[in-house]
């Protein structure tokens, strides 16, 4: 029985430190639009956790200039409500300064339009 509950414990230890943690949807009540891009990014920073390893942060995905010059840079970033599986999240800056987010079903809509700017 004692080499079961060992071997019981030793399995959902290994699993614990498999499974990724990534941040809680709650942290967008954090975000508002015209935030710099450094606000946002200290909001989802990459950290160490010690019981499940790396919490991954937001990531620059791309930049492009767009026609009138504009730099703009989309950032992503995954989230969890606790429960249902992770969602990516993406986020749009102009210049430095947030202009749009929302969740991947809205992303290409809102990509396209600002590349067409």
């Amino acid at each position: 029985m004692k080499k079961l509950i060992t071997i019981v414990v030793l399995f959902f230890t290994i699993l614990l430190g498999c499974t990724q943690e990534v941040y809680l949807k709650t942290n967008l009540n954090k975000i508002s639009l015209g935030q710099t891009k450094e606000q946002v990014l200290s909001i989802f920073p990459s950290r160490k956790d010690g019981l499940r390893g790396v919490i991954p942060g937001m990531e620059i995905r791309a930049a492009h200039h767009s026609a009138n010059g504009s730099l703009l840079e989309f950032g992503e970033v995954l989230l969890s409500d606790g429960v249902k599986p992770t969602d990516s999240y993406w986020f749009i800056f102009e210049n430095g300064l947030l202009v749009q987010w929302g969740d991947q079903k809205t992303e290409k809509k809102f990509r396209l339009d600002m590349m067409s700017d």
